[in-house]
């Protein structure tokens, strides 16, 4: 007679797991969408510069670094009016607000309020939905007990999987054309550039653009380019950020600053 093989009761415990669930498939948990940072829309570089006029300096000796400050706060006070509003709705979304995935449209929304004082309350909606490599944005807003803004697609763009770059467009509420295009890259978790773009039909200054950077020079680790066809001007500013020394490149001549803002000679470019 054949003796019964004796089995551990070590070896019947992973006996169980492997056949109970080893073979059983647990449910898809609900995937997630990283939204894009703030500072793909939001170009602080261009608001710190511009904040840095002091009214210490003597301005008979801070002309140079005075021709490039209103260069970026004439931008920026551009850009406030471009972007304020719907850059404060859209960076609410950031805010540790949650996301219901649709998973018949393969699509994530985000819903949610943000009061902007002394302009009203909105109601806004932010979907995103991946197509290939890159995800697709669309921000739609209604303005809560105000002058009738409805459903107003506001903002729509593109970026990729990553989170590294991608692309904006923002639409004007009275006449729905798109009237700014605001390009981005992040490398490291920091925005290398953002570039905000003139783009409406009907503006003569379309085409107008301002770009800010940064770079590992040792010397300016930031720029500003600008580009104006109304009346046809460029002019690229570079200035360190720790000691704000910095120049202006214009026309034909560099204009320098030292870190108190006073001028350096003037060097004419070849």
């Amino acid at each position: 007679m054949k003796r019964a093989k004796y089995i551990s009761p070590i070896c019947l415990i992973l006996l169980y797991l492997i056949t109970n669930t080893g073979c059983n498939k647990s449910s898809d948990p609900t995937p997630t969408l990283a939204l894009p940072p703030s500072t793909s829309i939001d170009m602080e570089g261009l608001s710190d510069f511009s904040s840095k006029k002091k009214s210490t300096f003597v301005s008979s000796d801070s002309t140079h670094f005075k021709k490039a400050w209103k260069f970026v706060h004439n931008w920026d006070s551009i850009s406030i009016k471009l972007v304020f509003t719907p850059k404060l709705i859209f960076i609410e979304a950031l805010k540790d607000k949650s996301s219901v995935y649709d998973d018949v449209n393969k699509q994530w929304t985000w819903t949610y309020t943000k009061n902007i004082t002394g302009d009203g309350s909105y109601l806004a909606t932010l979907t995103g939905k991946i197509d290939n490599d890159s995800v697709n944005w669309v921000m739609t807003v209604s303005r809560i007990n105000g002058d009738g803004l409805y459903n107003f697609k506001w903002i729509e763009g593109r970026t990729d999987i990553k989170q590294t770059g991608g692309r904006w467009k923002l639409y004007d509420p009275i006449s729905n054309g798109a009237y700014l295009l605001i390009n981005w890259k992040r490398e490291s978790d920091i925005v290398k550039w953002i570039k905000y773009t003139n783009i409406c039909e009907t503006d003569p200054n379309k085409g107008n653009f301002i770009k800010y950077g940064t770079t590992n020079d040792i010397d300016y680790n930031a720029y500003i380019d600008i580009t104006s066809n109304c009346p046809d001007k460029t002019a690229k500013i570079e200035w360190n950020t720790n000691t704000y020394a910095g120049r202006i490149i214009y026309e034909s001549w560099t204009l320098g600053w030292d870190s108190s803002l006073k001028n350096l000679d003037p060097v004419q470019n070849d």
